[in-house]
């Protein structure tokens, strides 16, 4: 029971700090972001397949507390029987008539069982389904980070692919005007027939370039509709949150509260239980027994029979063929399997945060110089623009000096997809992208009531599957 309060002692702790956390990641958030994303949250998580699936999981798992409270309770069990017997007796002997004998023996047994010691199987039982359930919990909240980092990864990808289009299609109008230029150009003298077909390439390009978009879109929007639910409209690019950790030591060592990370803590504990569970079979047990029983007198058909009986039972292991001693060492190198899953994941964590903040700086270096770069092509095709008109550029230095500049602009669009991936990243790796975090106008999943619900139910098989 110490067990148990230390990890309810726990769960608090996380919960305060997640809503006090929460508290100034939602402000931030709220302020910042659209209703539309918002809105796209929020439907994630009251209707994403995937995170329905876990919550249906951790009920699964609550119900592990009440089978291992079941080894304090009594047993019942009620058995009746009701039969007909004939018996003829024929002596062979002419002056002694056969005999002929009906009767109906009858009779109904109520059993029951109360263990009163199991080994101290009940206790570590119950300790382990609890470690059990905070596992599941853990994992619920990973597959919700994971649910609303793939929403946010899916709304950026839209917003993306719609600015690629949009670049894409503007610089498809230009090239075409600069084709009508071209043409007009070569029909007075200016320029010879290599100038019009270097026009005609680049525009037969940009329409590829403009077709591939659209397709790029149309998966971006398909991807989009299977996490959120819906299909996109037009969204705009959200503004970054602004309470970012400052350093990636401080992204390290907030991985503790990874959910992942404290799934494989809780797994460890409940393999430390399973131990103590598989030596409680090579204890005494005791419990205690009675029954009481009416039977019918089968020679009299108006006489019952009633009896009962209540006794004390110890049963003491002496020899179990080895099996229980091999399951106990079963599960001692399973303590050691999840010990090294815990250090697995610790790693894991610390990676994925640090890899999640070296994103968001390269993201942040690369969008100051593809600003810059932006500027200088855009002076850069200005002045190719205006060299071309006096002679001294060619069509193909203008058609060069509007590429580059359309690359750079698609590269700064995807740097800036990429670095609202990298902060929610940070947020996801350090255990801080749940929807309480994220202040979501949502009702939140209350993960302790099915538990107190079903903890000392002792009747009740559920509600029925829908067909």
């Amino acid at each position: 029971m110490m067990k148990q309060k230390k990890e309810n002692s726990w769960i608090c702790f996380v919960v305060f700090f997640g809503v006090i956390w929460g508290l100034n990641l939602g402000f931030f958030i709220s302020q910042s972001f659209g209703q539309t994303l918002i809105d796209a949250l929020a439907k994630s998580y009251t209707s994403n397949p995937t995170l329905e699936a876990a919550r249906a999981q951790l009920r699964a798992t609550d119900e592990k507390v009440p089978q291992a409270l079941s080894g304090w309770r009594p047993t019942l069990t009620g058995n009746a029987s009701y039969g007909h017997e004939q018996e003829y007796t024929d002596t062979n002997q002419p002056l002694i008539n056969a005999v002929e004998d009906e009767r109906q023996p009858r009779d109904a047994t109520l059993d029951f069982t109360q263990p009163i010691f199991r080994g101290f199987r009940t206790v570590s039982s119950t300790e382990q389904a609890d470690n059990l359930v905070f596992a599941a919990r853990a994992r619920l909240f990973a597959v919700e980070q994971d649910v609303l980092l793939r929403s946010i990864t899916a709304y950026v990808d839209v917003v993306r692919d719609q600015s690629v289009l949009e670049l894409n299609t503007n610089n498809e109008a230009v090239l075409k005007r600069q084709l009508e230029a071209t043409q007009e150009r070569f029909q007075v003298g200016e320029i010879t027939r290599t100038d019009v077909a270097q026009a005609e390439a680049r525009l037969a390009r940009s329409t590829a370039q403009r077709i591939a978009s659209q397709g790029d879109l149309s998966s971006s929007r398909a991807i989009y509709k299977e996490v959120v639910g819906d299909m996109p409209g037009t969204l705009k690019t959200p503004p970054l949150p602004t309470n970012l950790p400052t350093s990636m030591d401080e992204v390290v060592r907030s991985a503790f509260y990874n959910p992942n990370v404290k799934e494989a803590e809780f797994s460890e504990k409940a393999a430390r239980n399973q131990v103590d569970v598989a030596f409680g079979e090579m204890l005494p047990s005791v419990s205690l027994r009675g029954s009481i029983g009416v039977s019918k007198d089968v020679g009299r058909d108006d006489v019952y029979n009633r009896d009962g009986i209540i006794k004390a039972q110890v049963t003491i292991p002496l020899y179990q063929a080895g099996n229980v001693d091999a399951r106990v060492r079963e599960a001692k190198q399973s303590v050691s399997q999840r010990r090294q899953e815990i250090d697995e994941e610790r790693r894991r964590a610390e990676q994925g945060a640090a890899r999640s903040w070296l994103a968001w700086q390269t993201s942040q270096a690369q969008l100051v110089s593809l600003e810059s770069q932006i500027r200088s092509a855009e002076l850069a095709l200005e002045g190719v623009k205006q060299e071309s008109m006096v002679g001294t550029r060619t069509i193909l230095d203008v058609l060069d000096a509007e590429q580059e500049l359309l690359d750079a602009k698609v590269a700064y669009v995807t740097a800036e997809r990429d670095r609202l991936v990298a902060a929610y990243s940070i947020f996801a790796a350090t255990g801080h992208l749940t929807a309480r975090d994220l202040q979501l106008p949502v009702q939140y999943y209350n993960y302790e009531e099915h538990y107190d619900k079903v903890k000392n139910k002792f009747f009740g098989v559920g509600e029925s599957i829908d067909p």
